[in-house]
């Protein structure tokens, strides 16, 4: 299934619009008047959408003509992909973009309140992608894009991905089992394919046109090590894990960020403690009274919060007044349970690809347009898909087609402050002319939890 948007031409946006404003703004809705009964069956049937010239919520007649940009239809015209001649580089006057993206349109049709906040939150990053899209028809990069909704189903993904064809890049998909399809494909055909929700997977062969855009562990442990080594070079840090194998193994992917970049002074700390407040354990031994201790602790499931927040108690109550960093993932700005005064008293520091700004006046714009737009304040998810179209147009507008080329300047050439894509090679020491296994996004920052919020590191 699939939606051609010609941005050159038009943009009506209208049915987005609507889709939004009706599962977001919801504490504006007009009351409904009571429905005869006698036609309370016939209109159930129908989607009900807000005329905005109205002021309330109509059923639709026709809903075919709602689907002006989230149409999904059969492409029974395109052919299976073959084997073709190596991809020409060069600048168009048109780019073709195709997106792979989990709308599950079938069982979310996005008119009503129940939307899933999984569908909500991927109509947002599409919001995203056409205010993005707008913006470069404005400065003269035309870009057509093909919508598909993979209908979160790794199958429907792998599909699609066998029947694309003259695209100059791909976004997507979304699920993990259909990334290594979309990975092979960017191989054969020499098109950039773009992961842009799910961190680094395993690639059995080298695929240097598939983009990782949400760094690995190793990417978050190598800017965590070069922050700690730059801000606390003194420190004294230790790498928390409790006495788990897997938890035991990811503390070595911080052991070699710490060989490869710091020479600071890096020990394990186990916890064979399984009480929900720590009792036995004592951190009070291992805090420098007169330096700096720092604790890494590389936990990200929900299922790990209880644990982090014990810690960050227990740390809050033994630290006395000696200073104590700690740094964590970026799941952890999710995390409902982490008390603050524990975060703040901890110095609790966080590595994240991806930071809303919201004191940031470019930031501040764009949410002043997406609730212009579409009546609805933005989700994270549409300030991402914003800034990488508009970075994805900006490269193919200046360096064409081929702007993923293994080049000595790519890194010069992609450098952004929201992506800083760069090689990743499966050999530690690579020679000059490898291939890549894959590019990561690893433009990655370092937040402080400081005045109850995190905030950007000075």
């Amino acid at each position: 299934m699939k939606q051609r948007i010609h941005i050159q031409s038009c943009l009506l946006f209208t049915c987005f619009f609507i889709i939004l404003t009706c599962f977001g703004c919801s504490a504006l809705k007009p009351a409904q008047k009571p429905v005869p009964h006698d036609q309370t069956k016939e209109i159930d049937k129908r989607p009900r959408v807000y005329n905005p010239a109205t002021g309330k919520y109509e059923p639709v007649e026709d809903p075919k003509l709602l689907v002006d940009t989230i149409e999904f239809k059969e492409d029974k015209q395109t052919k299976p992909i073959g084997s073709i001649d190596d991809k020409i580089t060069g600048k168009k006057a048109l780019y073709n973009v195709a997106f792979l993206i989990p709308f599950d349109s079938d069982d979310n049709s996005g008119y009503s309140e129940n939307t899933d906040p999984k569908v909500r939150r991927f109509l947002h990053y599409y919001g995203g992608v056409k205010m993005a899209l707008q913006d470069l028809a404005d400065s003269g990069v035309r870009i057509a894009a093909d919508v598909y909704d993979t209908k979160d189903s790794p199958e429907e993904a792998r599909r699609l991905i066998q029947r694309l064809n003259n695209m100059d890049a791909v976004v997507g998909p979304y699920e993990t089992e259909s990334l290594r399809d979309a990975a092979l494909f960017s191989t054969r055909r020499k098109v950039p394919v773009f992961s842009p929700w799910t961190p680094s997977i395993p690639l059995d062969t080298d695929c240097p046109w598939f983009v990782q855009l949400t760094p690995g562990l190793e990417a978050h442990a190598a800017a965590m090590v070069n922050y700690i080594d730059e801000y606390l070079g003194d420190a004294q840090v230790y790498m928390v894990a409790r006495n788990d194998v897997r938890e035991k193994n990811r503390l070595n992917i911080f052991r070699d960020a710490h060989a490869k970049n710091s020479a600071g002074q890096y020990e394990e700390l186990i916890i064979d403690d399984a009480s929900v407040n720590l009792s036995s354990t004592v951190l009070s031994k291992l805090i420098q009274p007169d330096g700096t201790t720092v604790f890494i602790m590389p936990f990200f499931s929900r299922n790990d919060e209880d644990f982090v927040n014990a810690f960050l108690r227990k740390l809050h109550a033994e630290k006395q007044t000696a200073t104590v960093h700690v740094f964590g993932m970026p799941q952890w700005m999710t995390f409902g349970k982490l008390n603050p005064d524990y975060l703040e008293s901890a110095h609790v520091h966080i590595s994240t690809a991806y930071f809303v700004d919201s004191n940031d006046p470019e930031v501040k714009e764009f949410q002043r347009r997406f609730l212009e737009t579409y009546g609805t304040l933005p989700e994270p998810a549409a300030h991402q898909a914003f800034t990488f179209v508009n970075f994805l147009g900006q490269a193919l507008d200046k360096y064409g087609t081929g702007f993923l080329d293994i080049a000595s300047d790519r890194l010069t050439l992609l450098n952004d402050r929201y992506f800083d894509l760069v090689p990743v090679y499966r050999n530690p020491e690579p020679e000059r002319h490898n291939t890549a296994n894959y590019l990561e996004n690893q433009a990655i920052q370092i937040l402080e939890f400081k005045d109850h919020a995190y905030r950007k590191t000075e």
